[in-house]
């Protein structure tokens, strides 16, 4: 399943991270450098195994590793509402 930004957050890079303007629930939220990769890496792919081959190469850890890890960090922006599974956007 792919997953897409939140349509309605307002997004700026500060210092090389992203932070969001989340005004439905009025809260910001400034995502490290690690969280901010996969941020702007899913805003072009929807796959989590590219992202976490690019990763693994970035990075120098096994891919499966990097999956884990890209896993974890999409699954707390989803918890926060920030990505949405790309039916919800069709739906």
């Amino acid at each position: 399943m792919g997953f897409r930004h939140r349509p309605g957050l307002s997004v700026r890079l500060v210092d090389g991270e992203v932070v969001i303007l989340d005004r439905e629930t009025e809260k910001i939220h400034q995502l490290n450098s690690t969280a901010s990769l996969v941020w702007n890496r899913l805003a072009r792919e929807s796959d989590l195994a590219d992202v976490a081959r690019e990763f693994s190469t970035l990075f120098d850890v096994e891919e499966s590793a990097a999956l884990e890890d890209v896993r974890r960090i999409v699954e707390k922006l989803r918890e926060l509402r920030l990505l949405l599974p790309l039916v919800e956007i069709h739906s």
